[in-house]
């Protein structure tokens, strides 16, 4: 069982209606905000919805009920978009926009589609976290508390993952297979944004194409290094230490050349040399945070620089707040840049002023008056309250509370100096630039467009220079994106690796444009250079794409979850009265299958030892003592638990409230409900 939860396949239609009409909010902000082309507008405005869905999701989900919030949130953005058609000079709608893209959709269409055959064939990163929160989340539980341990909120970029939870509630699908189209949906805009993108800044028919092409494969060129000599890569191995699941028991210089094995991996395991610690392709982001960035920063590209609405800052700042909420690191990267930008914008602005007013005074008013910073004043409030990361790291600050991380730690963490600089890799660790050999290592894992840097900074500085605020910022977050990991640690070292990210994927887009770029700003030979390191940025990620291929026709359901398990979802997810937990040998699995809370672990690594003593030896007495009132019996832990305890679960007020066994595999799984036993 991939698909629906309900077995009815009309239990889509609520998720279509409101669909419709978030649909229809982007699409009318898209017409009346921006100035945008009739071929833009759609794709734009799908965008614009999807993210004003999202917002309004999280915003209302605090009050309202799960289905009430989900479906709310399409009112409300095609409310936001019909305040901003009223009074408009255009047309309400002007429906030619979509006859005249009707090729866009069968192109979104089958990139859905492909994307998510991949999809169903992993199930890579972080899935039990992300199953969890959005099972969770489509119970109604918003903003999501940790999932492994309810009494915490939870410090995490939630905002992709409510996508993926409307579809769960209102749509009827189940948890997986919400996940993969919700990343699938998303991953195909990225890519048709980037076409569009690519054909504003060139009259070349193939730009569109080519561009989300490069968008879709560029990765870290780390693969490079096998034309090294073995003898000199290993003259690394004592200083180059992996990291998590790329320590396979063997020196680099050997792990480059041997597979990468995961769990929830494809059949073929993926040769440790074309993946990546720092910009992994778009293909293989099967977290889904991370494209809803990507696709974010390629409409913000679209839209800032053609606002016809005074007002336009509005959506826009509900843009930047979502972000906050899907990928946090991006939008403090593309904050900081867009506030050094509006600084510097406004001092030249001021100093070629001739109103005869003072220069200070011209300065503020410019300042505080332009869209960039209204939309950024617009979106810190919600940041700051919203629910997920940034709110959690508030909330230790000013109560000394805070949500759980990612990493498990309770305290929100910080940064600590780093010396010698380094670059980071979530693989290979940090890399000292101090040093001539893992400086090169370096540079190949970052990806050889980080050698034109030089030239892309050039070329969106005059882009800003011109009024392009957006590039400004993405120019100037992308290299403190850079220098930070250099010389800053974090606590949950892994994650300082996405600013740099964000850096890469800035500068692969720009110079992405540049090469399709035909208004001559860019010298011929300029162009051919990058052509050739995009190509080179282009065949690791084609290569790895084309080993998670090889698990199209074996999908899974979700990490370590089988049929029996999607059976007991079906007959058990958010029927179940909710007072006491749900306890379950594998921590979080019972949690996706219920939608109820559990009690586990205070970290995502480490487990309370009263859990542990639970499993070890359970009793209906000490589990309704620690809060449990259901419990999701396997047969590896029906078959490890003492004689006393299975007696003790088989009592009579035991209610076994729903039942998939397999006798001819001797698997059992079974939902049990302890409250009986305690009156």
């Amino acid at each position: 069982m991939y698909w629906l939860r309900t077995g009815n396949p009309l239990d889509i239609l609520p998720w279509l209606i409101a669909a419709l009409m978030w649909f229809a909010g982007g699409w009318l902000l898209a017409t009346h905000a921006f100035n945008l082309e009739r071929r833009e507008r759609p794709m734009v405005g799908l965008v614009l919805g999807l993210v004003g869905y999202n917002f309004f999701a999280n915003l209302l989900g605090h009050w309202l009920p799960a289905d009430w919030a989900f479906v709310s949130s399409g009112v409300c953005t095609l409310m936001l978009g019909l305040a901003f058609a009223w009074k408009g000079k255009r047309p309400l709608l002007d429906w030619h926009d979509l006859a005249s893209t009707w090729t866009q959709f069968v192109v979104f269409l089958l990139i859905t589609i492909a994307f998510l055959l991949i999809s169903r064939g992993v199930a890579l990163f972080d899935e039990p976290k992300n199953l969890t929160i959005i099972s969770r989340m489509a119970t109604g539980d918003i903003p999501p508390h940790f999932y492994l341990n309810s009494d915490f909120y939870f410090r995490y970029h939630y905002g992709f993952q409510l996508f993926a939870a409307s579809l769960m509630r209102i749509g009827g699908l189940l948890p997986w297979s919400a996940f993969d189209l919700a990343k699938s949906i998303v991953f195909a805009l990225t890519l048709l944004l980037t076409s569009l993108l690519a054909q504003r800044h060139s009259n070349k028919p193939w730009a569109g194409p080519i561009a989300a092409f490069v968008i879709a494969f560029a990765s870290g060129t780390r693969y490079l290094l096998l034309l090294v000599p073995q003898i000199k890569l290993a003259l690394l191995d004592s200083t180059i230490h992996m990291l998590g699941t790329s320590q396979n028991g063997v020196p680099f210089s050997q792990a480059l050349i041997q597979g990468w094995s995961l769990d929830g991996g494809p059949p073929t395991p993926i040769m440790f040399a074309y993946v990546n610690g720092i910009f992994p392709p778009l293909t293989m982001q099967q977290a889904g945070s991370n494209i809803l960035s990507s696709a974010i920063i390629i409409l913000l590209l679209l839209a800032f620089p053609r606002i016809a609405r005074r007002l336009a800052w509005i959506p826009l700042g509900l843009v930047l707040a979502l972000w906050a909420l899907a990928w946090e690191s991006s939008y403090g990267l593309f904050a900081i840049g867009g506030a050094v930008a509006l600084v510097l914008w406004a001092i030249a602005q001021a100093r070629a002023s001739v109103t005869g007013e003072k220069k200070l005074v011209v300065f503020f008013k410019l300042l505080v008056l332009h869209p960039g910073f209204l939309a950024l004043a617009v979106s810190v409030p919600f940041v700051l309250l919203q629910g997920g990361t940034l709110t959690e790291t508030l909330r230790q600050a000013v109560f000394g509370t805070s949500g759980i991380g990612v990493e498990g730690a309770v305290e929100a963490g910080g940064f600590s100096l780093r010396w010698p600089p380094a670059v980071f890799s979530a693989h290979l660790g940090a890399l000292n630039i101090f040093s001539p050999g893992q400086l090169f290592v370096a540079i190949c894992e970052l990806g050889v467009v980080i050698l034109l840097t030089p030239w892309i900074t050039a070329w969106a500085w005059r882009r800003f220079k011109t009024g392009d605020w957006a590039m400004g910022a993405m120019i100037i977050g992308a290299w403190v994106g850079l220098v930070v990991p250099l010389f800053l640690s974090y606590q949950a070292e892994r994650d300082i690796s996405r600013f740099s990210a964000y850096s890469m994927f800035v500068w692969t887009v720009f110079l992405t444009m540049m090469v399709v770029d035909s208004s001559g700003g860019v010298k011929p030979a300029l162009q051919k250079i990058s052509a050739v390191a995009l190509g080179l940025m282009v065949f690791g990620g084609i290569v790895v794409t084309g080993m998670i291929m090889t698990g199209v026709s074996q999908p899974q359901l979700g990490l370590g979850i089988n049929s029996q398990d999607s059976r007991i979802l079906s007959d058990t997810w958010n029927r179940l009265p909710g007072e006491g937990a749900v306890i379950d040998r594998i921590p979080w699995r019972a949690s996706v299958l219920t939608g109820l809370p559990t009690h586990s672990s205070v970290s995502g690594l480490e487990r309370l030892g009263a859990w542990e003593a639970l499993i070890a030896n359970p009793s209906v007495k000490t589990l309704s003592e620690n809060g449990y009132r259901y419990i999701y019996m396997d047969d590896i832990w029906w078959n490890a638990m003492p004689p006393e305890s299975r007696a003790d679960l088989s009592r009579t007020c035991v209610v076994v409230v729903s039942e998939h066994d397999k006798p001819s595999h001797n698997s059992i799984r079974r939902m049990l409900d302890i409250k009986n036993c305690m009156h």
